[in-house]
This record gives C-alpha cells, structure tokens and sequence, in this order.
C-alpha cells in the first residue's frame, strides 16, 4: 500500500474538486543491475513516489536480475504530472549504513481519457547499467465515475463480507470436526496406553502359560514313556500266556492220547 507522509502529498485541493488522478502501478522487474555489496551480489528493492506518496516493493536477496511483480495504487487530488521509480540495495547487520542507490527513472504521467498508459523498459539514470521493467495506468475520475467506483467497491466490500462469513462457517466447521477427530485420537492413545501399561501383565501370563504347557508336555512324555513300557509287558504277558496256553493244549492233548489208549486197552481186556 502507498504510504502518505506529513508533507504535501497531492491529498490537499480546493474544497470544490471535482476530479481525482488514480494511478495503477505495476513494478514487474528489473535486469542488469550493478553490483553494490562487496560480497555476494546486490539485495534491491523499489521505491516509487509522487508528491510526499510513497510505495515500496519486498526486498529480493542477492540478485542483480530481481522479480516482483508487485501492484500499487496511489489516489492525488492534484495532478502528480509524473512518478519517480528509485532501486536500492538493501543494507543489514552490524555496520549497515544509508541503502545504496542502484539508479532511478522518471515516468511521465498522462490522464487524458484515450492514454492507453506505459509498459516497458525503463533504462535507469545515475549508474552504469540496468533495466527497470514497469507497467503504468492513469486515470482521472469525474463524479459520475467516482460513484460507480464506490458503488463497485461496495458490492466488492459486500461479496468479501459474506466470502468471509462463510470461510468464518467453514473454520468453525473444521474446527469441531478436528476436535472430534482429537478426542478420538485420545481414546486411541488411551488405549494403547493402557494397553502399553499391560504388557508386562501379558507377558508374565505367557510365560506362565508356556511353562506350563512345558510342564504338561513333559507329563506327556512322562506317561508315554510308561505306556511304552506298558505295552512292552502286555506284549511280554502276551507272549507268556500263548506259551502257557501251547503247553496246555499239549497237556490236553497228550490226556486225550492216554484217554484213547486206555479206551483200546479196555476194550482189549474184555
């Protein structure tokens, strides 16, 4: 935004104006500038002023070949007739005196209503080389104009209002949706806080249960080991009572052989 001094600005007229000069600026770049620092390049800026009115542009670091695209307007009661356009390098730290002069230009100023205003190149005065890039509009405003300026910025001020009730509606919106989202983070957290807190208890579960399981298994093994042993003396039993069983259908055998014989020798006798 331009910036109005204490001085003459161009704001003071005759209580009957009827006109103001509004000049619409863009200070777009610059190249070749000379190099101002002893070290590194330069760091420029732009100052442009009419009367006490000033604009300044951001400070590009270390560049001789700086961009900004940065707009202004400036609004006189008299006719400024033209602009003046300063590039300095920037001065900082300890030791950092006045900002050096890195050139300047002057631009003439036409408010009739057909100028089509002044973009270009201009070259800059009181130094060796470098371009200043620059866009300029002016335009004087009649009554009938001023008011469809106003009447304009006030739709705009109206359409901005009601962007930022509804941008105010959203953050409020976003704001009680992130608290929601917090508070279950929270939970989450909670969680695994607790659930954090529980894992020695978990832990010490496990081991319980994989000692067991180890003492259980030895108990298998244990029983296995006398099963084995079991069925080797069923097997022993076995084998025993197939030969006490052999001798026995021996010892029928051979009373069944006595018992014939005693029969043939009976019947001999008679």
């Amino acid at each position: 935004m331009a910036d109005a001094k204490e001085e003459d600005d161009g704001m003071s007229s005759d209580a009957n104006f009827v006109q103001i000069f509004l000049i619409n600026i863009h200070i777009q770049k610059a190249t070749n500038l000379v190099k101002a620092d002893t070290f590194g390049k330069s760091d420029p800026y732009v100052r442009v002023s009419a009367f006490k009115t000033d604009y300044q542009t951001k400070v590009i670091k270390d560049d001789l070949n700086p961009v900004w695209e940065e707009p202004c307007e400036m609004t006189f009661f008299n006719d400024p007739k033209q602009l003046k356009f300063e590039v300095f390098d920037f001065d900082e730290g300890i030791g950092a005196g006045k900002d050096d002069p890195l050139g300047d230009a002057v631009v003439n100023l036409d408010f009739s209503p057909n100028n089509s205003g002044f973009e270009g190149e201009l070259k800059l005065n009181n130094v060796k080389k470098g371009e200043l890039y620059v866009k300029v509009q002016a335009r004087k405003l009649v009554p009938s104009e001023l008011e469809q300026r106003v009447d304009a910025l006030q739709d705009k001020d109206e359409e901005n209002r009601a962007t930022i009730e509804s941008l105010d509606q959203q953050i409020a919106d976003n704001t009680d949706k992130n608290n929601a989202v917090q508070a279950e983070i929270d939970a989450v957290n909670s969680n695994i806080t607790a659930m954090t807190a529980d894992i020695p208890n978990k832990e010490q579960q496990l081991k319980e249960l994989q000692d067991e399981a180890k003492n259980m298994e030895e108990e298998v093994n244990t029983i296995n080991a006398e099963n084995n042993a079991l069925e080797e003396t069923f097997e022993a039993l076995d084998q025993k009572q197939k030969e006490v069983q052999k001798e026995l259908d021996d010892v029928k055998d051979a009373e069944d052989k006595k018992h014939t014989e005693n029969g043939h020798l009976r019947n001999d006798i008679e």
